[in-house]
């Protein structure tokens, strides 16, 4: 039998939502700008998961250039504003996202989103999808606390929930959940649909559909 739980905190991309082709058009806009050579989506599912800025900074290093820490935030605005107008062109919810989130809420599970998106662009493609509803908290970059895989988006948001870190279950599809998970002492479920990838850390229990998350429900 599955262990039951009733805090939730859930990773965005590709855990809730595949962004994956809005994110490959944002950052080949930005390439276009510094004549780098367009990526596929392919190779932008390995990039993904640590931050834009760790993705920005992986273009530079990848043509062998060295930037200035003006190049990376010139890089990261033009990135980034392209981003927030064109955030749902592609994206869409994993199947049986909406239902099963609706499930938690008739069961009077708490849920937060916790990515290494920034905060404004989870908000905004959430509401857009008439999703931002089902969660007590969204937090992400640019709240002045480390990213995942540290612990520190995990504690601050089981605090928001008013629940302890240890009652709560991370639901992700990256090593960088796996491992703030780890890091902040609770238990985690792997998403084997997204596509993250798990690399040396272990997960606690797999779904290989978001609406497995049932079984995980009292």
């Amino acid at each position: 039998m599955n262990e039951k739980f009733k805090n939730f905190i859930f990773d965005l991309d590709g855990t809730l939502l595949d962004t994956v082709d809005d994110l490959t058009t944002a950052f080949n806009y930005m390439r276009r700008k510094l004549d780098f050579p367009e990526v596929s989506r392919k190779k932008m599912e390995k990039m993904i998961g640590n931050g834009m800025r760790d993705v920005i900074e992986q273009s530079f290093a990848e043509m062998n250039v060295n930037p200035s820490g003006e190049d990376i935030v010139s890089a990261l605005d033009t990135m980034r504003n392209y981003y927030l107008e064109h955030t749902v062109v592609l994206t869409k919810p994993y199947d049986g996202v909406r239902d099963t989130l609706i499930f938690m809420r008739e069961k009077g599970c708490k849920t937060a989103v916790v990515t290494n998106k920034y905060t404004d662009a989870a908000v905004e493609i959430l509401k857009k999808f008439d999703l931002d509803k089902y969660f007590d908290v969204v937090f992400g970059n640019g709240e002045g606390f480390p990213l995942k895989p540290q612990p520190d988006l995990l504690w601050e948001s089981a605090k928001r929930m008013n629940c302890t870190i240890n009652d709560c279950v991370m639901v992700g599809d990256n090593y960088t959940d796996l491992g703030a998970a780890r890091n902040a002492g609770c238990k985690s479920i792997f998403c084997n649909y997204g596509y993250g990838v798990m690399q040396d850390e272990k997960a606690d229990f797999f779904i290989d559909k978001f609406a497995d998350l049932k079984d995980y429900i009292p």
